[in-house]
């Protein structure tokens, strides 16, 4: 896994790619994105820069 967010974010950074990652580690997915929207339930629930997300008391409780 760990591999697989690396290669992530060296395409992000070498080519600017924006992607779309669908994965349930949200921890590890706000560490290497810059923005987030999270889903809960199929509807969008959150939604800004993954460092606020990452921080948000709320966050914390419901997805990590």
């Amino acid at each position: 896994m760990r591999e697989a967010f690396a290669k992530l974010t060296e395409i992000n950074q070498t080519l600017g790619t924006t992607m779309v990652i669908v994965e349930q580690k949200v921890r590890e997915v706000l560490k290497i994105s810059r923005r987030a929207y999270l889903l809960k339930m199929g509807r969008l629930t959150y939604t800004g820069a993954s460092s606020q997300l990452l921080q948000g008391d709320r966050i914390r409780e419901i997805f990590l």
